[in-house]
């Protein structure tokens, strides 16, 4: 697909710019929470799920069920970073195209 080029001072060229700029904040958002989450359980020896829990690095509060609410905690970051990826995939020829730079 070939680059799409719009002035950057006309109101459509300045939404465009800053709407691929967003896109990129949060795909280093996404990759950056992924790698956290990841980070944490790193080593961790305890109870699957709870190095997610209060007193830790995310402070997600823990249930009655140790480690219950940081396992789905985890599960739902992965989910939507998988989500994401296969969204930012899909989407990257076109954003790319309307990246003026």
């Amino acid at each position: 697909m070939s680059a799409i080029v719009v002035n950057g001072s006309t109101p459509f060229g300045s939404m465009s710019n800053q709407m691929v700029e967003n896109l990129h904040a949060v795909n280093d958002s996404v990759l950056r929470l992924q790698a956290a989450v990841a980070a944490a359980a790193s080593g961790y020896s305890g109870a699957a799920g709870t190095e997610y829990e209060t007193g830790t690095n995310f402070g997600v509060a823990a249930s009655a069920t140790a480690g219950a609410q940081g396992l789905s905690w985890a599960f739902a970051v992965n989910t939507l970073a998988g989500d994401w990826a296969t969204f930012w995939t899909a989407a990257m020829a076109s954003i790319n195209a309307l990246d003026n730079g």
